[in-house]
């Protein structure tokens, strides 16, 4: 009787490493695009939270208010008037620290951060308070004026109180205008996205929220450009 011996055929060192790199090279392609959507989809979710959160606080505050942003509180136009809305902001949310006008840089926010195009950009904050919320996002606040007339919206009417500035992540990175960092406005009748092109703001989106520009403020409109388009199409 003749006996047959089958013998079984595997995978060569080369065969083997040759796959390896094709997986590689795959993985080098594949993994950041991946990180890259899975972080817009992340800062998309975050803004949109953000957002409802502080049309939230400041739809109670003007409620408390008359239904307006005109003249909440009673302190002249100073470091005193932002510190008192900043206290009100933050009756209405979850503060963990308040840092007032005047007080250190750096401790509730940033000094600086990045611009969409990736430059510096400098927060002016000797004279606007910031905060620190439980959720560890961190905020920006200026009431600059009771009489809410700081500059001129489309409509040709200076309509607005001051700003908010957001950053939805906290002290993580990238700390950037526009993906992390966001812009709201403060006007007369609530608060409203920066780039808001159907709103009180005037919105060019190829200047102040495009990675190409070299605008010293670019990311600045990127709130209203992302909270229209549901997306971070940038």
């Amino acid at each position: 009787m003749i006996n047959f011996t089958k013998t079984k055929k595997g995978f060569t060192l080369t065969e083997l490493l040759i796959a390896l790199a094709v997986l590689a090279i795959i993985a080098a392609v594949t993994v950041p695009s991946m990180i890259t959507i899975t972080n817009k989809h992340n800062y998309v979710n975050g803004l949109k939270r953000s957002h409802l959160m502080l049309k939230t606080a400041i739809s109670a505050i003007m409620a408390d208010n008359g239904g307006t942003m005109v003249k909440v509180g009673n302190a002249a136009d100073s470091a005193a008037l932002r510190n008192a809305f900043a206290d009100r902001v933050c009756s209405k949310l979850n503060c963990i620290k308040i840092c007032y006008a005047n007080s250190l840089p750096g401790v509730c926010f940033h000094n600086t951060a990045k611009t969409l195009q990736g430059t510096d950009y400098t927060f002016n904050m000797n004279w606007e308070p910031r905060a620190i919320l439980s959720n560890g996002m961190l905020l920006i606040i200026d009431y600059g004026t009771s009489a809410c007339n700081l500059w001129s919206a489309t409509n040709g009417t200076s309509t607005a109180c001051g700003s908010i500035w957001l950053d939805i992540n906290g002290f993580k990175p990238p700390n950037q205008l526009g993906r992390d960092i966001f812009n709201f406005g403060l006007l007369q009748t609530g608060i409203i996205p920066n780039g808001t092109k159907s709103g009180a703001t005037t919105a060019n989106w190829n200047i102040a929220c495009n990675p190409s520009s070299a605008s010293g403020s670019n990311g600045i409109y990127c709130a209203g450009k992302v909270l229209t388009e549901g997306a971070m199409n940038y």
